[in-house]
């Protein structure tokens, strides 16, 4: 079936309406209050019309008193003139940091381009919430609207159907219970009541014409809201394949499964087949080839380069993996056997990696072959290997720095501390391998490397997540190999206050204690980072911070108190600067009153994930083509108060989130390399000398551009080629560890216990 084709399946006269609010009406306007980021708004022509103009558009409804149920979901009848992704949040509560309101209990959809009124429908599962007090519908920016209705519904002929687990769907797209809606992009189940701890996996029967996934949502009586897992359709070829799902890993998965639904990306020719409930991933064993290539970063020609095959059990069953081996192209020879670490007998899920060894005589691309039981399974790899380079060092080379035009600030996340954080990398993204190895951070000779190779691609400064909750200090780690480094002069450093602490732990003595510590142990250094002859300190939840000491006017007069304590140290301060995910003129003026001296972002996504289907689905272009306009747009909003563009790494959680990651997808050189170049024209239209990029090495978040096998040089690469200064040809050879004959620097087996 073709879901482009399918029609909405339900009948009105089944449902009972709950609440409803016909904008029709001008009194019925007035119950949902807007917030700023919507102008022009009017009740007119059955509607209520606006547009939003700003990050963070919303509309409240408050004085509910709404019995909740799992079965009940939401038709909200609107037009746009924008696609993009809206939220429904949804409480029982008033009161609380965000008025009641929090993510979990939330609700994402899609809203599509229309000439005339659409029909959407969203499906909360607010069980848990008794009654529903208040609701909040976010929009997002740039959007042109009209709402002619929302309504709160039931349906009143559905009833739970414990025996139901299993359902086949015919060719035109239809299943017993199931109902299809929002233009075939949501199939929801029928009320279920089916106890979790009996069935442990959900497997889907899909196919599709090309490279897509499709979001799983699930509910049970004791949680609020819907779990998401993202399934990705790994094969085009129109064949339907088995999915399994195992919610069960999920601490929620809990009590009785109340609903599922599928969310579908418009226009991807998703076929669905059948959708099961099992207490085992039973069925045929499929065994999927999710990695083969190098192992290692930066391969040069004359040398032994390991590769890696990396084997899965996509299907059900144990999967045989056996008589494996390796064939060359001309130049290229193996050295020695292949090896295996693991058993032949793969069970759903379960991976085994084959190891071996190849040698190139010459640079260039050459051509890798695999063959595995008994050569009915066979797959290529063209390996790119770098010209031979021979050197020798006693320890790593003196960095040879790059002056750029501006300066050039990134994150660093100093997570890597043991070697079982290397684990999430190593099973489901060895491509991300950094060049370093799986290394141990707290190593000296490594940051000494990370200092080199940053200084001599155009990175000046580091701002380096730093972790402190009542009084505790942790991941600290890498500031100590760093106080230790022989090159720590080379690369300047700053503390970003990764303060997302719990509620509450934020007072004033604390407050007092952590400026304590930035004077006694990080501002004596001579490499710390200074704006305006400061101390530099990025705060990571300035919120956070004013809701705990008990708002902003104690927020000021704590930042005041820490310019005391610093000037009385012999400083001329500290220099403040908020990281805002999004920006209000409003709490732009706050963050000014309460001392901070800037802002800027963790990371600018732009409108990507509003342009996405769903947030396994964003698209990197989209994050390039937008990125910029935000930054135009908070500094618009920054009179008095320094902004400073964010430039985007990346972000890929899947080996931290599995399938509940939001993913970008597509991300190149060639797109980090025009966000690079629009920050550079930024600066030249506003006069402006610094820009931060986002993280540099969040292996598991999948934000990096370190060295690395993915990428080898060329993200760090790409810096120095736009803001680089003097002839290319006099910029230092980067060059790797093996290149000098040292390291190398992961952690040992004795650490794997760590």
């Amino acid at each position: 079936m073709l879901f482009a084709f399918l029609m909405p399946l339900f009948s009105l006269s089944a449902v009972s309406v709950l609440q409803q609010w016909n904008f029709s009406d001008p009194e019925v306007c007035n119950a949902w209050e807007a917030n700023t980021h919507i102008e022009n708004i009017q009740c007119a022509d059955g509607m209520l019309q606006g547009k939003t103009v700003s990050w963070d558009p919303f509309f409240r409804c408050s004085a509910l008193a709404i019995p909740a149920r799992s079965g009940q979901y939401i038709r909200l009848r609107m037009k746009a003139d924008v696609s993009g992704r809206g939220q429904l949040f949804w409480t029982g509560a008033s009161d609380g940091q965000y008025g009641g309101f929090e993510e979990r209990k939330s609700t994402h959809f899609q809203i599509p381009v229309t000439d005339g009124l659409e029909d959407i429908y969203l499906f909360p599962f607010w069980q848990t919430e008794e009654t529903i007090r208040q609701l909040r519908l976010d929009l997002y920016d740039g959007l042109q609207f009209g709402i002619a209705e929302i309504a709160v519904l039931e349906n009143l002929q559905s009833a739970p159907l414990p025996e139901d687990t299993a359902w086949a769907f015919t060719d035109s797209g239809e299943a017993p219970g199931w109902l299809t809606l929002n233009r075939a992009s949501l199939l929801v189940s029928p009320p279920l009541e089916i106890a979790t701890d009996k069935m442990k996996w959900v497997i889907l029967e899909a196919s599709a014409r090309r490279d897509c996934a499709l979001d799983l949502f699930w509910s049970t009586d004791t949680i609020a809201g819907a779990q998401k897992e993202t399934v990705y359709l790994r094969h085009n070829d129109g064949a339907a394949r088995r999915y399994y799902i195992h919610p069960a890993d999920s601490r929620f998965w809990q009590g009785k499964l109340v609903g599922l639904y599928l969310s579908i990306p418009p226009n991807s020719s998703i076929s669905i087949r059948s959708i099961s409930l099992s207490p085992e991933a039973d069925g045929t064993p499929e065994l999927e080839l999710t990695y083969f290539g190098f192992e290692d970063a930066v391969s040069r020609a004359g040398r032994p380069e390991k590769v890696l095959a990396q084997f899965t059990n996509a299907g059900g069953g144990e999967a045989v993996i056996e008589n494996v081996r390796l064939d060359t192209s001309e130049g290229m020879r193996v050295r020695g056997s292949v090896s295996s670490d693991a058993t032949p007998l793969l069970r759903h899920g379960e991976t085994c990696e084959i190891h071996g060894t190849v040698i190139s005589d010459e640079a260039g691309d050459k051509t890798l072959s695999l063959f595995w039981n008994n050569d009915t399974g066979t797959a290529d790899t063209v390996l790119s290997f770098a010209p031979a380079l021979k050197g020798t060092a006693a320890y790593v080379p003196q960095p040879v720095p790059v002056e750029t035009t501006r300066s050039i600030l990134a994150y660093y996340f100093p997570g890597w501390e043991k070697n079982s954080k290397w684990d999430c990398i190593r099973k489901t993204a060895p491509v991300r391998k950094p060049l370093l190895g799986y290394y141990d951070e707290s190593r000296v000779e490594c940051v000494d490397w990370q200092i080199k190779w940053a200084v001599e691609n155009g990175i000046s400064c580091f701002l380096v997540d730093w972790y402190w909750c009542q009084g505790r200090e942790h991941l600290k780690h890498w500031f100590e190999a760093y106080r230790n480094a022989k090159y720590r002069d080379y690369l300047q450093v700053a503390i970003m206050w990764a303060n997302h602490n719990p509620p509450n732990t934020h007072s004033r003595e604390d407050w007092r204690a952590v400026t304590q510590e930035w004077i006694d142990h990080y501002f004596t250094l001579d490499s710390y980072y200074r704006i305006k002859g400061k101390p530099a300190v990025f705060i990571w939840n300035a919120e956070g911070i004013r809701h705990d000491l008990g708002g902003s006017r104690e927020s000021a007069a704590a930042l005041a108190e820490s310019q005391d304590m610093a000037r009385a140290a012999g400083f001329e301060g500290i220099e403040f600067v908020s990281i805002q995910l999004g920006a209000m003129r409003h709490e732009v003026d706050m963050l000014k009153a309460e001392g901070y001296g800037g802002h800027t972002s963790y990371h600018e996504w732009g409108n990507a994930l509003e342009l996405a289907s769903s947030p396994a689905l964003a698209r990197f272009s989209d994050l390039v083509a937008s990125g910029p306009i935000y930054w135009e747009k908070r500094r618009a909003l920054s009179d008095g108060i320094d902004y400073y563009p964010l430039v985007e790494t990346g972000w890929d959680s899947r080996p931290w989130h599995g399938n509940s990651a939001t993913v970008f997808h597509g991300r190149t050189v060639e797109g980090f390399t025009a966000l690079l170049k629009a920050a550079r024209d930024y600066c030249d239209r506003h006069n402006q000398n610094t820009i931060i990029l986002g993280p540099v090495n969040e292996w598991g978040e999948g934000s990096y551009i370190e060295p690395c096998l993915e990428y080898g040089f060329s993200m760090y690469e790409a810096i120095r080629a736009c803001f680089g200064k003097g002839d290319p040809a006099s910029w230092p050879q980067n060059k790797g560890p093996k290149d000098m004959s040292l390291g190398p620097y992961d952690y040992t087996a004795s650490d794997a216990a760590n």
